[in-house]
């Protein structure tokens, strides 16, 4: 056992052995530790109380050495790899950790700490005492102070022993300590009592005011005071020989102080108040949110909950999906799940078959199925959202919906400042659940002054703390390394960034820990020790003594064994940004060798370090492809998209290339970029097209293939080199059936959609029956799905309908078909104006959506809920829904809906108001140039009519109209061309618009899923009444559809028309 005396000489016994303890600094350095009582001394201060005033430049590396002498000293069995396990670093500085009697001054104040202590422990106690404490360090303010305190103690106990000995009937004993005691300490008038009383026990009362006498005299010539109250009516009761003076009252012991936390307790309170649901913590960089989680799972796990922490990691080259990863681990190991594999892509890295969405869905619904079993009080932690991946995110969300309802508490910390779209949908989601907000701002003076008194040992003064307040704003983290510098060196100007701050802390650091400290900050927020020593090329000491200067100097800390973490980010980024590029780019390819060496599976940091250091390109390529497997993995396709990015962007190979951009596209349809997926097939036609490699080839063209409601093509464009390449791939395969032929024709279906050649259509034919030949349900999803797109060209509504119903069966497990074929029969339903059947499908759709994170499907939908508003006469609420769904698809990358559909959207309500000039300003760009511009001049020209500005529309449209394209927008602009005819008086363009809608008179006009603005036959109606036909049969179907709709605004409008037409009819 090793023990310490400070009651007298400094001593060490190491199992009765005596310890060398060294020279007299080494030994002020033990010393000065043991008088902190096992408290961390902050290493700033520990050099200030060994050096005083004369601080020596290499004064910390000075200190280290003691220390690692000390340590070899104490625990001269320990390995140089091993943790010290007495005299250990603990950030800012060091301490003892010690058994509670290894200490002679510890163990005394144990036994005089307990107020039932009686007479022989008390004096055990004294017995300790071998001279005065700390007596070779008398001179050292630390030393002095300490000593003083432990003497104070002394005295008091011994006038605790003194009481117990007279209480006992010794009081004869207790007399000469009690006489020898009132002459050293002749002012401490307890002590006189104490001899009075124990003389008088003894019967010699004439000694006992002889005694007190001498007090008040002593009082009199050194204080000019007289005694006090006790020792007056001690006095009076000596002389009236009163009963009571043999009774005697224990001494109270003294109370331990607690270490509290700074400010933010109505917070915690609050949060520690819940017995479920969702927090989030939110706040500036170096705000206290991680401590604030610290303090609320400190509080929980006191109460006996179960706690979960992931972080989200602060740095480059992370896997994704870590903080799951990490605390489903811990959790996991606490509590084995009962399914096991059902978390593998988590627990174990595990791939997985399926769907993408529908295994996704189910590591989702497993994930809340475990830390929902765990039966017991739950706080599970995510902190630093900010810097989390979309699938984290994801799963967040899902996890607090499971959790709903049960005594779980999730919650989260996110810096405010740093917003980002996938943060910002998950707390819009997360917003729904009611959830628990904390905003920690700045501590307020009062707070700012007791924490840097913390941090420093000694308070400040009053304009210090209102400087250091007001400078740093009472961020709790920039107050504390202010205060650290301002106590290390004394300053008075208080510098006026953090930054500033941190490099002035770095720089009293010795040479070589500042170049070491700065290596590990080119390998993120955390390291790995055994990395950190490869990349500084240093020996084993050199690197274990920057890391220990780095810990007591508070930048470091040490997470677990082995590895190392820099105490806050803004640490590990002010170091990494002072580096100039190019050494940056140096020390990232020395970490990616050290990783690779020493672990080589950790192949996300692999492919950062190389691709920062941009020194070995096939390596970069290698592992950002082997990190982008890992990343899909965990269906965290945002990654993975990223990655494979980073792959492409290091190989030159064409042929590489084109692998890593069929694996790139994948993951960006994957992520619902179909837009941009297309964008990079298309790059990849070109560079295949020269490698004269049909089968090549044939996997570039077939490499887009998502199941989708909506095309990726940009509107009113043909495709022609990517039409070429898929005949050309076409003739080059062996004659018959078979999958790449299926799925090539299938592509024609998709890029022909519009076009007015047959080629799509027939396609789309062969297609589907070679897949239903071949048997294989996934290549008949993809063809019904080209079929899909070719329908719009004859009508075929009721083929739709059997597409939507044939992919639900078809559908099994893969929720991306089940969604497709609800989005289909939605529509469907809108063709036959059944709206209750189409909210049946739309909501089942969204639901699905909903819990598969599936954006595509959302914008849909959205758009639909659009509709819905607007037939039932709610436009503002119907223009929100519908920009909404717009700006979702533009994030998806598919900027032609966002701009066109939603145009196109508020066109339908204007029309469904009888006035379009409201959106004339915007229709013009459209109408004026691009793409859509043959096809919105005529929406154009009826806009202008509207505003009273016919003749301007005239010279717009050309006399002979051309034909209107075949898909999902011919209905409505037929109809459009139609009413453009009567405004204009036009009377061939409005025949043509009657002749060419007649067919579709039971339908609602411009039924896509997002418009339908007037039963088709209302619009018949009004041509008819133009050209001279009889209106009012149609105006009767149109009463007909719009009470099968339940719309109320078709029936009036249907019932006004019918009345009016009447009315004239009986006039003429």
């Amino acid at each position: 056992m090793l023990t310490f005396r400070v009651l007298g000489p400094l001593a060490a016994h190491l199992d009765g052995e005596p310890v060398a303890l060294g020279r007299p600094r080494q030994r002020s350095v033990l010393a000065r530790l043991l008088a902190a009582g096992g408290q961390v001394v902050p290493v700033d201060r520990l050099i200030d109380d060994l050096y005083a005033h004369e601080v020596p430049p290499k004064a910390l590396a000075a200190v280290q050495s003691y220390v690692s002498n000390l340590r070899r000293a104490l625990e001269p069995g320990r390995s140089p790899r091993a943790p010290a396990g007495v005299l250990v670093t603990q950030p800012p500085g060091y301490a003892l950790l010690l058994e509670a009697g290894a200490v002679d001054a510890w163990r005394f104040e144990s036994i005089v700490s307990d107020p039932a202590a009686g007479h022989e422990r008390l004096a055990e106690a004294l017995a300790l005492w071998h001279g005065p404490a700390y007596q070779e360090f008398a001179g050292a303010h630390w030393a002095d102070a300490e000593a003083g305190r432990l003497e104070e103690l002394r005295l008091s106990t011994i006038e605790r022993h003194a009481d117990a000995v007279i209480r006992l009937g010794r009081a004869a004993g207790a007399v000469p300590d009690l006489e020898r005691l009132a002459g050293e300490h002749p002012l401490r008038e307890a002590v006189w009592a104490l001899l009075a009383r124990a003389l008088y026990r003894c019967g010699r009362q004439g000694e006992a005011l002889g005694a007190l006498r001498r007090a008040r005299a002593h009082l009199a010539a050194e204080l000019g005071v007289d005694p006090g109250p006790e020792l007056r009516r001690l006095e009076e009761d000596i002389l009236a020989q009163a009963a009571h003076l043999s009774e005697a009252a224990p001494l109270p012991a003294p109370a331990a102080l607690a270490q509290p936390y700074v400010g933010r307790h109505a917070e915690l309170a609050g949060v520690t108040a819940l017995d479920g649901g969702v927090v989030l913590v939110s706040g500036e960089p170096g705000a206290g949110k991680t401590a604030f989680m610290e303090q609320v799972r400190d509080t929980l796990e006191g109460r006996g909950w179960t706690v979960g922490w992931g972080r989200c990691p602060e740095h480059e080259g992370a896997p994704a999906g870590w903080a799951w990863a990490e605390l489903l681990r811990e959790l996991a190991a606490r509590f084995p799940p009962g399914d096991p594999e059902a978390l593998a892509p988590l627990l174990f890295d595990t791939p997985v078959r399926g769907d993408v969405p529908g295994a996704r869905f189910r590591l989702h619904r497993a994930v809340g199925a475990f830390v929902t079993s765990i039966g017991r009080p739950l706080l599970l932690v995510l902190d630093d959202l900010h810097r989390a991946d979309a699938e984290t995110l994801a799963m967040l969300t899902h996890v607090i919906g499971a959790a709903a309802g049960l005594p779980v508490l999730v919650a989260g910390s996110y810096r405010h400042t740093e917003p980002n779209d996938h943060l910002a949908d998950a707390l819009a989601a997360i917003a729904a659940r009611e959830p628990y907000r904390v905003e920690l701002d700045g501590l307020a003076a009062p707070e700012v002054g007791e924490l840097i008194s913390l941090t420093c040992g000694r308070p400040a003064d009053a304009a210090t703390v209102a400087e250091i307040a007001e400078r740093t704003g009472g961020n709790p983290f920039f107050v504390r390394e202010t205060a650290r510098l301002l106590d290390a060196e004394g300053v008075v100007a208080v510098p006026a960034g953090v930054r500033d701050v941190l490099r002035r802390r770095v720089a009293r650091l010795p040479a070589q820990a500042q170049t070491i400290l700065r290596q590990s900050a080119v390998i993120g927020r955390e390291s790995d020790v055994d990395v950190l020593a490869a990349v500084s090329g240093a020996d084993e000491e050199s690197v274990l003594s920057a890391i220990e200067s780095g810990l007591v100097t508070g930048l470091l800390t040490e997470p677990e064994a082995g590895r190392l973490r820099f105490a806050h980010v803004l640490i590990r980024d002010t170091l990494y940004d002072d580096l100039s590029r190019i050494r940056r780019a140096r020390l990232h390819l020395r970490v990616a060798r050290a990783i690779e060496e020493h672990d080589p599976g950790d192949v996300a940091a692999l492919a950062h370090h190389y691709a920062a250091s941009a020194a070995d390109p096939a390596r970069t390529a290698r592992y950002a492809g082997l990190a982008a497997e890992q990343a899909e993995r965990r269906f965290a396709h945002h990654e993975a998209a990223a990655l494979w990015q980073q792959a492409l962007d290091a190989t030159v190979d064409p042929r590489e290339r084109l692998e890593l951009t069929l694996s790139l596209v994948s993951a960006l349809a994957n992520t619902g970029r179909l837009v941009t997926a297309r964008t990079h097939r298309e790059r990849a036609l070109r560079d295949a097209l020269p490698l004269d490699d049909p089968d090549l080839l044939a996997r570039v063209i077939v490499s887009f293939e998502v199941p989708t409601f909506w095309s990726s093509r940009e509107y009113g464009t043909l495709d022609t080199a990517l039409i070429e390449a898929v005949e050309q791939a076409l003739t080059r395969l062996p004659p018959g059936d078979g999958t790449t032929r299926c799925r090539l024709l299938t592509t024609l279906a998709f890029e022909l959609e519009g076009e007015p050649t047959e080629r799509g259509y027939l396609a789309s034919q062969e297609a589907v029956a070679m897949a239903r030949r071949l048997g294989d349900p996934a290549l008949l999803v993809l063809a019904l799905n080209g079929r899909l797109h070719q329908t719009f060209r004859y009508g075929g509504h009721a083929e739709r309908a059997e597409i939507g119903a044939e992919l639900l069966r078809l559908s099994g497990s893969d929720v991306t078909v089940e969604v497709l074929g609800h989005l289909i029969l939605m529509q469907a339903a809108i063709n036959r104006a059944e709206l209750t059947v189409a909210d049946r499908h739309a909501a089942r759709a969204r639901q699905l959506a909903d819990l598969h994170d599936m954006p595509l499907p959302l914008a849909v939908t959205g758009f639909y809920d659009g509709l819905r508003a607007a037939l039932a006469g709610d436009y503002d609420t119907a223009e929100s829904r519908c920009r909404a769904a717009a700006e979702l698809a533009g994030r998806l990358g598919m900027w032609q809906h966002e701009a066109g559909l939603l145009l196109i959207s508020r066109y339908a309500m204007c029309l469904m108001r009888g006035d379009l000039t409201p959106i004339l300003p915007d229709l013009e760009p459209f109408a004026t140039a691009g793409p859509w511009r043959e096809q919105w001049l005529e929406l154009y020209a009826l806009a202008l009519c509207h505003a009273g500005r016919a003749d301007e529309a005239r010279a717009w449209v050309p006399g002979e109209p051309p034909p209107v394209r075949r898909d999902y927008f011919w209905h409505l602009l037929t109809a459009v061309r139609g009413l453009l005819g009567v405004a204009l008086g036009d009377r061939e363009r409005a025949e043509r618009a009657y002749d060419a809608l007649l067919p579709l008179s039971a339908e609602p006009v411009g039924s896509t899923g997002y418009l339908a603005v007037w039963p088709t036959a209302q619009v018949l109606g009004d041509l008819a009444a133009f050209l001279g036909r009889p209106p009012e049969p149609h105006y009767q179907e149109a009463l007909e559809v719009g009470e099968r709709a339940n719309v109320r605004l078709w029936i009036d409008a249907a019932r006004a028309r019918l009345t009016s037409t009447r009315s004239e009819s009986e006039r003429s």
